[in-house]
């Protein structure tokens, strides 16, 4: 917290003061593959600490407001008051849970918690009111005063036989997507949003254009406990509703009528909320009314639509991926590292689809290094600092799944139908909807059990590994002595390859049945060429390209260093539809027939270049 030129803080109980005034400036270099690289370190002068009772708990988050300071320790909110004099605890309240961010507003103090909870301190009588939880279903209410809202049209009481629960049972098996939203848009007695919440796991959207009916039922479902947890209703007409595109798993009413033959709705409209990749419209119509619903359906939705019937169901559902979507399945973009998203659909102008925070997702410090892609509609982060890979839903921000690992050396690839780990000499394929091990497949790398790159593509599994677990920033990172591939289907050990000095995984690539990689001395290593008079051998790299099957050297060239080495390493990429592959050694850029190894154009860069896009 910062107030008058003075940074407030708070570390396991313990609250700082710096003066940010009168910071102290020294220089610090920092190595950088072996050479210096000046930097500045700044440090402004501690004013004072205060070591409360709960010092060694966790916890760093702290307000300033008013006269007084507030952070946390644990589970504990603390208050520390007369800043200017001998600085003491003036009260203490313990929260029931981890808390996770302050702010302070007329003259009140507002606390929210991992778990849910809302607090808020200040002047008057205490309140406290119903936590919300998403475990409850609707159709099991936590008090007997509060019923649900009887169906107006049958007078059908609580103890009835809710009508939509065959038909949500026959609907469920139909749908691909078994996560996200489902949006009913036009209700009555809100009994199909009851048959969702008890059947799926969905979470329910509903949207009706009579406030009185809204207004029973948001307070139903929050006597029930899961309003604004699983269920949220809208006041608006469902049939021009504004919804975010590519929200929901399930589109469907208790007023399909209205829908269908409403002016203002056409089946583009609705379509365009529909999840890809199995996003399904489900309308329960009778025989005269679905006479036009494959017409009705085809009108406005593209190619990509699919129509079908199930039960009293009529379907709608969007299939595969957007058209002109395209995935990003390595760190570089493809195995063949191209850094170049094949993507034709984002264009400007650009908008929010979703925000928030990603609940159960690992956090990203601003300086940690993740590993993130993209396939099947889903987003993959790969945190090595926390060893945890998790999966969220591209479209609308719902987190998947997360998974802890036990090494910190960790990589991936992810594609549409799995995910490929590699770490601890195995490769697991795992499930990219639950994140679960499908198949095990063993490296056998006789000691490099340590996973330095993985690549995918067509039937084969590519893993540099390398015998030591480097950390971040340490030198060989990157750096790897054995090259193994698997078949992608069985696992089997197709062949491996051992380094004569190492490979780096920024020149490693793999593209229409070919393998290319470079072998050559680490650049803060290797002796510096001199001139050709002293009569020292300049350093070399020998790039290979070998067949992904067997394993076997189609070509091979070695290329001289220029000069001495750089300090950026060796990189190559692949081009496949240029059938090109432009490497760089000692900044000299150039590009080569991957097939034959024919050079086709050579560059020198004064500076050296970092990557290429393809």
């Amino acid at each position: 917290a910062f107030e008058s030129g003075i940074a407030y803080g708070l570390a396991s109980g313990t609250f700082y003061a710096h003066d940010l005034r009168h910071a102290k400036i020294t220089r610090a270099d920092r190595p950088f593959f072996g050479r210096p690289i000046p930097g500045r370190t700044w440090e402004p002068s501690l004013l004072w600490q205060c070591k409360t009772p709960h010092a060694g708990q966790r916890g760093n988050l702290v307000i300033k407001a008013g006269p007084c300071l507030y952070g946390t320790a644990g589970s504990t909110l603390l208050a520390l008051g007369d800043l200017s004099g001998d600085r003491r605890v003036v009260w203490t309240q313990n929260l029931g849970g981890q808390p996770s961010s302050l702010a302070a507003a007329d003259d009140k103090l507002f606390v929210a918690t991992a778990e849910g909870g809302i607090l808020c301190f200040g002047a008057g009588e205490e309140k406290r009111h119903q936590r919300v939880s998403s475990e409850i279903s609707p159709a099991q209410p936590t008090s007997k005063a509060t019923p649900p809202e009887t169906n107006p049209a049958t007078n059908a009481g609580p103890a009835d036989v809710n009508p939509w629960t065959d038909k949500v049972a026959s609907l469920w098996p139909e749908l691909p997507i078994k996560r996200g939203y489902a949006v009913v848009l036009g209700l009555r007695d809100g009994r199909l949003i009851d048959a969702l919440l008890e059947q799926t796991k969905l979470r329910v959207i509903g949207v009706d254009d009579d406030a009185a009916r809204i207004d029973r039922l948001r307070r139903r479902f929050h006597a029930a406990g899961c309003y604004g947890a699983r269920v949220e209703l809208f006041v608006g007409a469902p049939q021009t509703f504004a919804l975010p595109p590519y929200l929901a798993t399930l589109v469907t009413s208790e007023d399909p009528y209205a829908i269908v033959r409403a002016p203002a709705v056409g089946a583009g409209s609705l379509f365009a909320l529909l999840h890809p990749y199995g996003g399904t419209l489900a309308l329960e119509l009778s025989v005269e009314a679905a006479a036009g619903f494959d017409d009705w359906a085809r009108s406005g939705a593209p190619t990509n639509a699919v129509t079908s019937r199930s039960g009293p169901w009529h379907l709608l559902m969007r299939t595969g991926a957007l058209p002109g979507s395209a995935p990003w399945t390595h760190e570089a973009a493809d195995a063949a590292r191209t850094f170049c998203s094949r993507d034709e659909l984002v264009a400007a102008p650009l908008g929010f689809l979703w925000y928030g925070d990603l609940v159960g997702a690992p956090s990203h410090h601003c300086h940690t290094r993740v590993f993130k892609a993209v396939a099947g509609g889903r987003v993959y982060v790969l945190e090595p600092h926390q060893r945890t890979l998790c999966a969220y839903d591209a479209y609308t921000g719902l987190v998947l799944w997360t998974r802890r690992f036990k090494p910190y050396c960790i990589r991936y690839a992810a594609l549409p139908e799995a995910v490929y780990v590699a770490a601890e000499g195995q490769c697991l394929v795992c499930d990219p909807e639950t994140g679960a091990t499908r198949q095990t497949f063993v490296v056998g790398t006789d000691g490099a059990v340590n996973p330095k790159d993985l690549l995918v593509d067509g039937d084969a599994i590519v893993i540099a590994c390398g015998p030591r677990e480097e950390r971040e920033g340490e030198r060989g990172y990157f750096d790897s002595t054995t090259l193994v591939c698997l078949d992608r289907a069985t696992g089997e050990l197709l062949w491996r390859r051992e380094a004569q000095h190492r490979f780096t995984s920024s020149a490693l690539a793999m593209a229409d049945g070919l393998l290319f990689c470079a072998d050559a001395p680490p650049p803060s290593s290797a002796p510096p060429a001199g001139p050709a008079s002293d009569g020292a051998a300049p350093p070399t790299t020998t790039i290979r390209a070998l067949k992904v099957r067997t394993g076997e050297e189609a070509w091979s060239r070695r290329v001289t260093y220029q000069g001495p080495l750089p300090a950026l390493d060796d990189w190559l990429a692949c081009a496949p539809a240029k059938m090109s592959l432009p490497p760089n050694v000692s900044a000299r850029p150039f590009a080569m027939l991957f097939r034959i190894a024919s050079t086709v154009w050579t560059k020198t860069l004064r500076d050296g270049c970092h990557y290429l896009r393809l």
